[in-house]
């Protein structure tokens, strides 16, 4: 029923910081948004209104809708996302009394706007959040009807049953799609290096996982996963930066107004809003950390030595100030290898009931769970996806960590991921070249199938 070059398939990614969205085929996702939500709880239609004109007053539209029923606006995508053509973007859905914004637009300042993150370590924990970001991605931002497109759609590779038959439920009976399908992540990022055998390590936002493939399916007993995430890092930093000998404040670009004097001098003056909610507060300065650590952080080819100075590098912040980072640079990255390395982080609580482990020893641990016969071919097919990934030095020093503990039997190859966009947007790259290949029509859970077997479905056609 579905299959080929017109099916017209829509891949999702829904990530814990960033989301990803478009045509099944492409190279790059169409959208690529911040997946943070922002809510205002409104007790009658007047306050709407005001929250509607508001809206219109940033350059786009705020509609009071349900969340299927959204109508489409101008929207954009990250500069990171090269495929994006749209230059403005906004949406707001309405569920009770409850408003929500989403898209880089709509998330300015507002009185008492809460954020929602619906994501948490990469599992779901407001689904009215998710509902609304996925309204986003298809009627704002692609602008489709989401009736006419079969619904490719990328999941942890540790989510729980019930998560996954909501999934597939809000798909079929919010946005009435015609037929979709769930794969887990780390199947999709093997797919986008070409390999339907590899161990996949993922480290994006919230999480890090790392899951032995083969022959296109997860070896459960091989899944390791821990918090040591893009999160963690950014609490590191924001620590450090805190504890220096002349601490730089970081205040975020909506609490400063410039201004031109008519001599041309530019004068910042710091504003006050007193209804800002905090959960927005610590959004913004959270985006200033992580601008920070993408742009100077490094990760040295071998442990960090904190005997050993680096030459500092200058970060300008929104408000003019300088900010000289040294050593800071490359101690950060450290602890995705050593997250014990700074005493910074609580390392006695992880997943599973795990201490904090380095990616070296969870990619040990999870290959030399399986079998003896997978491990070579595992080692030598090592696929990174994800935001963690892109600091620079990042494979060699996996290859010269996990090898330098293995016999001269095996090799270690990080293989695929030779572009930035390979790692940042893998899982949605895979979930593109599976869902449009035409044999994999047979594949597709049909609305029709869903109505008649339920979520049952899942088990046979989505392991």
């Amino acid at each position: 029923m579905f299959g080929g070059d017109e099916v017209g398939a829509l891949v999702l990614d829904l990530g814990t910081q960033f989301s990803k969205a478009g045509y099944a085929g492409e190279d790059t996702p169409k959208a690529v948004f911040h997946t943070a939500v922002g809510s205002i709880y409104t007790d009658d239609l007047a306050m709407d209104v005001d929250l509607t004109e508001h809206a219109s007053g940033v350059g786009s539209s705020s509609i009071g809708a349900s969340a299927a029923s959204a109508a489409a606006a101008a929207s954009a995508s990250p500069a990171a996302a090269s495929a994006s053509s749209a230059s403005g973007a906004a949406q707001t859905t309405r569920g009770g009394n409850k408003q929500y914004f989403v898209g880089r637009a709509q998330l300015t300042r507002r009185d008492h706007m809460q954020i929602t993150q619906p994501l948490e370590h990469g599992l779901v924990r407001d689904w009215d959040a998710v509902e609304a970001v996925w309204s986003y991605a298809l009627r704002q931002h692609l602008r489709v009807d989401s009736r006419e497109h079969p619904l490719m759609l990328s999941e942890p590779t540790f989510q729980p049953a019930a998560d996954r038959e909501k999934m597939l439920s809000l798909m079929f009976e919010k946005f009435d799609a015609p037929a979709m399908f769930l794969c887990k992540s780390s199947v999709l990022t093997a797919f986008s290096a070409g390999r339907s055998t590899a161990c996949v390590l993922e480290s994006g936002a919230g999480h890090t996982t790392v899951a032995p493939i083969h022959d296109g399916y997860v070896v459960s007993k091989g899944v390791r996963r821990s918090q040591m995430a893009g999160q963690k890092l950014d609490d590191v930093l924001e620590k450090i930066l805190a504890q220096a000998e002349r601490p730089v404040p970081l205040t975020p670009a909506y609490l400063l107004q410039k201004q031109v004097d008519s001599s041309g001098a530019l004068h910042v003056q710091r504003m006050a809003y007193p209804h800002t909610h905090p959960s927005y507060h610590s959004l913004m300065v959270g985006e200033l950390v992580r601008d920070l650590k993408e742009s100077l952080c490094r990760l040295g080819e071998s442990a960090f030595d904190s005997t050993q100075k680096f030459p500092s590098v200058a970060y300008e912040l929104p408000d003019g100030q300088t900010l000289e980072v040294g050593n800071e640079r490359f101690l950060v990255p450290e602890h995705l290898f050593n997250p014990r390395y700074s005493g910074l982080l609580d390392c006695a609580h992880d997943f599973d009931g795990f201490v904090f482990q380095g990616l070296q020893h969870m990619l040990l641990s999870s290959v030399e769970s399986v079998d003896v016969d997978l491990r070579r071919d595992l080692y030598s097919n090592v696929v990174l996806s994800g935001g963690n990934t892109l600091f620079p030095g990042i494979p060699n020093r996996l290859t010269k960590e996990v090898g330098g503990v293995l016999s001269a039997a095996h090799k270690v190859k990080v293989v695929g991921g030779a572009s930035i966009n390979d790692r940042r947007f893998g899982v949605w790259i895979g979930g593109s070249i599976l869902a449009s290949l035409g044999s994999f029509h047979q594949m597709w859970i049909s609305k029709a199938e869903f109505e008649e077997q339920g979520a049952a479905l899942l088990a046979a056609k989505c392991p």
